[in-house]
């Protein structure tokens, strides 16, 4: 989860691991960073990415999967090492959501 804090000058992101199939908390994690990228739509990873690789680091177990989201691969760093499901809010495009493995660059 990603939000936005002091008059959205600072980014903050939270991760859960959760057990399956008893969605037991398992680990959590939080992070903040300053913002330093501008709201510019269909570029939102290049504003959210920086926490959210910081409280992955925070993290001592290896996600299995990662639901984010967005729809496509816009960030260089990609989040290469793990599966990562692509959510959407519009119902239009969740019918078109995969889950895919991000190769390294």
């Amino acid at each position: 989860m990603v939000a936005f804090a002091e008059n959205r000058t600072i980014t903050k992101a939270a991760v859960v691991i959760l057990s399956y199939p008893d969605l037991t908390i398992l680990e959590t994690a939080i992070a903040q960073t300053p913002t330093t990228f501008p709201y510019v739509p269909g570029y939102l990873s290049f504003r959210e990415i920086p926490a959210i690789l910081q409280v992955l680091e925070k993290i001592s177990l290896t996600p299995d999967l990662i639901f984010c989201d967005g729809q496509g691969i816009a960030h260089p760093r990609r989040l290469q090492q793990f599966p990562i499901k692509h959510t959407t809010k519009k119902l239009s495009q969740r019918l078109k959501v995969e889950t895919t493995m991000l190769e390294p660059i």
